[in-house]
């Protein structure tokens, strides 16, 4: 594996926003992330609407420098 494609590996992200995407609306405030996140929620909430969005954002291009709009 190269170095950049390590370094790929080891980035993390602080925050996502996702907004009119699948149950997110217009207003939908940005989650914080940390090293462990635990998703807990009513059915219907978005727990699997979120895991479904950073699948859509694994499957993009891995050069992205500037936000999905």
């Amino acid at each position: 594996m190269g170095r950049s494609q390590e370094a790929a590996l080891n980035r993390t992200f602080e925050q996502i926003k996702l907004t009119n995407l699948l149950s997110f609306g217009p207003d939908t405030p940005a989650l914080e992330l940390l090293p462990l996140n635990v998703l807990v929620g009513p059915n219907g909430s978005g727990k699997s609407n979120l895991f479904s969005a950073l699948s859509i954002l694994q499957a993009a291009p891995s050069k992205i420098t500037r936000p999905i709009r």
